[in-house]
């Protein structure tokens, strides 16, 4: 490797990261929560908002939200990840319990799982439990490419956990890329 002297050009630093992967950052990302607790299976999760306390940054423009389903400020590689907090107060098990993040290339006619985790809950007592998902997503057209939530579990007495002020159940939008 030779040595390299003069400016690099805007956006790329000599250090490792993301900057190192793509020359010009990443462009966008936000981060949305859930405002309302519910028990049992939802498809999709509704009721995200644009976080909005403890001084939320939002790099570029943010997704667009209505009704459970969010729509992309522009195209290119986008990664999303998503986590819900599931709470017991009480005695119960739930063995299978899921978040899934569903994807669709034709403007929600069809949904595709994208991604999906997977956690158990048992019968000890109070007990919470975090799940996460990620899918990196090539987003070729704003009103097709669109994504969406949702949870399940075999035990519907498990509540999914939220706050207005804290991010207890939520989704971050990355765009690292052009298409």
């Amino acid at each position: 490797l030779g040595s390299f002297t003069g400016d690099l050009p805007v956006g790329v630093t000599g250090g490792s990261g993301l900057d190192a992967v793509s020359p010009t950052g990443i462009s966008h990302a936000s981060i949305w929560w859930v405002t309302s607790s519910w028990t049992g299976n939802v498809d999709p999760i509704v009721n995200f908002e644009l976080a909005d306390n403890q001084i939320p940054g939002v790099l570029g423009a943010a997704m667009t939200y209505s009704t459970g389903v969010f729509t992309f400020p522009q195209t290119g590689i986008w990664l999303v990840r998503a986590w819900i907090l599931l709470r017991t107060s009480t005695a119960i098990a739930s063995g299978w319990n899921y978040l899934r993040l569903q994807t669709t290339s034709n403007g929600g006619g069809a949904w595709n799982n994208a991604a999906q985790s997977y956690g158990a809950i048992d019968s000890t007592g109070d007990s919470n439990l975090t799940i996460f998902t990620e899918w990196i997503y090539d987003v070729t057209n704003l009103t097709n490419n669109l994504c969406s939530f949702q949870v399940a579990m075999s035990n519907t007495a498990v509540t999914v956990y939220t706050s207005t002020n804290e991010n207890y159940t939520g989704a971050a939008f990355y765009r690292l890329g052009d298409t």
